[in-house]
Order: structure tokens, then sequence, then C-alpha cells
């Protein structure tokens, strides 16, 4: 044995795309998000002082009309 796991990735190897998108719930209105290849996470940043919150959900659905 070489001491290699063989695995899936839990939310894809890297992520393709990190940006601010608009939110109504942060102090500035915007809020950082990263695309991956398995979820889409937010990284939250609460006004009251407390440590960031991370959410993570599958990625949106890509409207094609």
């Amino acid at each position: 044995a070489q001491g290699e796991v063989v695995r899936s990735w839990l939310w894809g190897p890297e992520a393709w795309l990190g940006t601010r998108e608009p939110s109504a719930e942060s102090p500035d209105g915007t809020r950082q998000v990263y695309y991956l290849d398995k979820a889409r996470v937010e990284v939250n940043v609460p006004d009251d002082g407390s440590p960031p919150l991370v959410t993570a959900g599958p990625p949106g659905k890509v409207n094609t009309q």
C-alpha cells in the first residue's frame, strides 16, 4: 500500500468561480459565493460580529430559455 485513498471529492476538486453576489441579509449588501462541480458555497458574514457562516447546496440550475 502507498498510503493513498481513492475517493470522490465532496464538492469538487476546486472552485471554478468565486464571486460576490447581492444579498439583502449582508451588512454590505453582498456575500462571497463559490461555485464547484457539485455545490454552491456561500460565506455569510453576520453584522453582529459573529463568526462567518458557511452554507452549501447543489449548484443552481441554468436557465436555458
